[in-house]
């Protein structure tokens, strides 16, 4: 969990790809790898065990096990009972931390890899491939705004004009 928690807090960019290098070197490493896989298969087996061990307390038609109003389980059945829900719940949380981490790990991977290329295209060490494509379709639709603009303003004062044209230059009376 505190690994868990190193990975999504808000570290500085350094920190946080020097994190990011080590778990892509484990990821990398074979023997990491087997052990993963090795301790993913063992807590499976520790769930499936703590299941197996639960359902023999459901069973009615085993007499050692039976839960009867008559015969109530013992304090050794009942331990027994309650460290088989102990391991469950143990292992099932070890198993989903154990995805939680990876899938963590995987998104800040890529977020890593996408700060890395932002600030190599902000720093100009690189230039974007689409930058130039973007601003050359910018600049054209700039100059056809500017050539719309240009004969919307030439409408407007022709239409000024015409109208001022239509309007007779005759003082009007006040009772017309």
């Amino acid at each position: 969990m505190a690994f868990l928690l190193l990975l999504v807090t808000p570290l500085p960019f350094a920190i946080r790809t020097k994190i990011v290098d080590f778990t892509f070197f484990l990821q990398k490493n074979k023997h990491y790898r087997t052990f993963v896989a090795f301790f993913v298969v063992l807590m499976s087996l520790q769930v499936a065990d703590c299941v197996q061990k639960l359902q023999r307390f459901q069973k009615t038609n085993n007499p050692y096990f039976a839960q009867d109003a008559n015969k109530p389980l013992s304090y050794d059945q009942l331990a027994s009972k309650f460290y088989a829900q102990r391991n469950l719940y143990i292992s099932g949380a070890v198993l989903y931390l154990t995805i939680a981490i990876y899938t963590v790990v995987t998104i800040v991977r890529k977020l890593v890899v996408k700060e890395k290329a932002i600030r190599m295209v902000e720093s100009g060490e690189i230039e974007s491939p689409t930058a130039a494509d973007d601003s050359a379709k910018l600049m054209a639709q700039i100059e056809k705004r500017n050539k719309e603009i240009e004969a919307l303003s030439a409408q407007v004062n022709n239409l000024q004009r015409e109208y001022d044209g239509l309007s007779t230059s005759q003082p009007v009376a006040k009772d017309d």
